[in-house]
C-alpha cells in the first residue's frame, strides 16, 4: 500500500518534470490574459467615469444658469403695471383770480392675481402740485383716481405720479370675494336738474344701486364720472352707508350750481371686498 503511493508521487513529480516549461508558459499567458481584462476593466471605468464627469459638469452649469435665471423668472412672474388714461384736469371754479380744478385719470389693473394694496399718488402741474392721495386698486379692477377741489391750479403741464405702490398677491380662498362685486347692481345714471324752494334750478346725478348679494356692508363709496364723448367732463363721490344684503336703494348727488354737458355717466362702486372689516355681521 505505502509503495503504491510513492510510485503515484514519484510519477506525478516526473510528469511535473517533464512539462515545467509548458506550465510555466499557461501561467505566463493566464497572468497576461489577467493583466489584460484587468487594464480593459480600468480603461472603461475611466471612460465612463470621465463621460459622466463631463454630463455631470453639463448638468452643474445648466442648474447653475437657471439658478442664475431667478431675475427672469421674477421678470416673468411680477404683476403688470397699472395703466393710465384719460389725465384730465377739470376747472370747477373761476371767480377772479382764483381757479379750482378736479384732477383724475382712470387706472385699469389688468393683473387677475395681484391687487394694489395701496398706491400713493399726486398730480403736478404748472406751478405746483396736489397733495398725495392714498387708494388701492383691485385685482382686473378699473377706477378713477383723483383729487378734488385743488384750489390756484392750473390746466397746463398736467402730469400724474406715482409716489409709492404696493402689490400684494390674491390667492384662494380669498379671491372668491372678488365675485361679490359683480353683484352690486348700479342703475339707471342721469343727471337732472332740481327746483329749489328759491326756484333756482341745480343739477343731481341720481341712480339706483342694488346689492343683490346676501352680504351687507358698513359703507360704501360711490365715484361717479360724467362723460362728453369719451372725455371726462366731471368728477365727483358720495358715501352711502349701511347697503345691506337683498337691499335696494335710490342715490342722489347734488352737482354744485352747474354741470357740464354730459353724453354718459359712470358709476363705479369704491369698497376693498377683501378687506372682511368692511363686512357688517349678519346679526347686524
Amino acid at each position: 500500500m505505502g509503495e503504491n503511493i510513492i510510485f503515484k508521487q514519484l510519477r506525478a513529480a516526473q510528469w511535473l518534470l517533464a512539462h515545467k516549461k509548458d506550465i510555466r508558459k499557461a501561467k505566463e499567458v493566464f497572468l497576461i490574459v489577467l493583466n489584460a481584462v484587468v487594464w480593459g476593466i480600468a480603461i472603461w471605468q475611466g471612460i465612463i467615469y470621465f463621460t459622466l464627469t463631463k454630463s455631470h459638469q453639463e448638468m452643474l452649469m445648466e442648474l447653475t444658469k437657471e439658478r442664475i435665471d431667478w431675475i427672469g423668472m421674477h421678470e416673468h412672474f411680477k404683476p403688470q403695471d397699472i395703466v393710465i388714461d384719460d389725465e384730465t384736469a377739470i376747472l370747477t371754479l373761476a371767480s377772479g383770480q382764483e381757479s379750482q380744478y378736479d384732477f383724475v385719470v382712470s387706472a385699469q389693473n389688468f393683473n387677475e392675481k395681484w391687487m394694489v394694496s395701496s398706491i400713493e399718488y399726486y398730480f403736478s402741474f404748472n406751478g405746483g402740485q396736489t397733495p398725495v392721495k392714498k387708494n388701492f386698486i383691485l385685482p382686473d379692477e378699473k377706477k378713477y383716481l383723483f383729487v378734488l377741489g385743488q384750489k390756484n391750479a392750473s390746466s397746463e403741464d398736467v402730469s400724474f405720479q406715482i409716489s409709492k405702490i404696493n402689490w400684494q398677491r390674491i390667492r384662494h380662498p380669498r379671491e372668491a370675494n372678488l365675485e361679490i362685486l359683480s353683484k352690486l347692481i348700479i342703475g339707471s345714471p342721469q343727471l337732472n336738474w332740481i327746483t329749489t324752494s328759491q326756484g333756482v334750478e341745480l343739477p343731481q346725478v341720481a341712480f339706483t344701486v342694488e346689492n343683490k348679494s346676501v352680504y351687507s356692508f358698513w359703507e360704501i363709496n360711490f365715484v361717479v364720472a360724467l362723460y362728453q364723448n369719451t372725455r371726462i367732463v366731471g368728477i365727483n363721490t358720495i358715501p352711502i352707508k349701511y347697503l345691506k344684503g337683498e337691499e335696494k336703494k335710490i342715490i342722489e348727488l347734488p352737482w354744485g350750481k352747474t354741470a357740464p354737458q354730459t353724453t354718459n355717466i359712470d358709476v363705479k362702486p369704491e369698497i376693498n371686498v377683501l378687506d372682511l372689516s368692511v363686512f357688517m355681521p349678519p346679526s347686524f
